[in-house]
């Protein structure tokens, strides 16, 4: 039958060759190539967005707490001077931290009260320092805002009301988990120890970190920025 031998010439194998399955093969990796930085970048700016949205609630509760406080923020709940009833955070293994001083303030309790007291972006097993107690929280509070005695008021001048130019002075940060040990954030000391998860543009001192601010707003601010006294110290414009 010549028609049908023919017929049989004349047709194409079907699917792909291998070569053409290693061509599609090769484009598929170009392109996961190119979108997975954009990927994650995307990811992380939702994370970060959730870390600022967490800033701002606390940065609101702690003004709730000074308008009920004469002006002035909780104690700091450092490590090294150990807990007081007024700490904003009751962080340590044997406190219960539905009794923090901010608590009734954000509204939240138990689980979602410890979601809103740290970073998506953070790794809480990196919270490790030898003969420390880990802290197992994101945010830390400006040292010269909050207090660290044990007496009724924070030493020297404290009050909300005295701080020089709130919009620019940082209440609390986003804290580096290598270094973070307390609720209480020593810009004075190591400028390593913002945290820097949500930034992708700059390394070291130029990297920057989630801040929240006196009058409740969030911004990312340059380390090499935050731990200078126009940024964090209140006696300074």
């Amino acid at each position: 039958m010549p028609g049908v031998a023919s017929n049989r010439a004349n047709r194409r194998p079907t699917g792909f060759t291998l070569v053409e399955l290693l061509v599609v093969i090769g484009i598929i990796a170009v392109l996961i190539a190119i979108l997975m930085p954009a990927l994650r970048r995307a990811r992380e700016e939702a994370r970060r967005v959730q870390c600022a949205s967490n800033l701002r609630q606390i940065a609101i509760a702690l003004n709730s707490y000074a308008n009920e406080n004469k002006e002035y923020y909780p104690h700091c709940a450092s490590q090294g001077i150990g807990h007081t009833s007024e700490d904003w955070v009751w962080w340590q293994p044997v406190q219960d931290i539905n009794e923090s001083q901010v608590a009734r303030y954000l509204g939240a309790r138990a689980d979602n009260l410890q979601t809103l007291l740290r970073c998506p972006s953070d790794e809480l097993s990196i919270h490790q320092h030898p003969g420390r107690i880990p802290y197992f929280y994101s945010y830390t509070l400006n040292y010269m805002l909050g207090t660290d005695n044990t007496g009724d008021l924070p030493m020297g001048d404290r009050k909300r009301s005295h701080v020089h130019n709130p919009s620019g002075k940082i209440l609390m940060v986003e804290e580096n988990g290598t270094t973070i040990d307390d609720g209480r954030w020593v810009w004075a000391g190591d400028s390593n120890d913002m945290a820097s998860y949500h930034d992708f543009s700059f390394t070291n001192q130029h990297a920057r970190g989630n801040c929240s601010f006196v009058d409740t707003h969030v911004e990312l601010v340059a380390r090499q920025d935050a731990y200078t006294p126009h940024y964090a110290d209140p006696r300074v414009n």
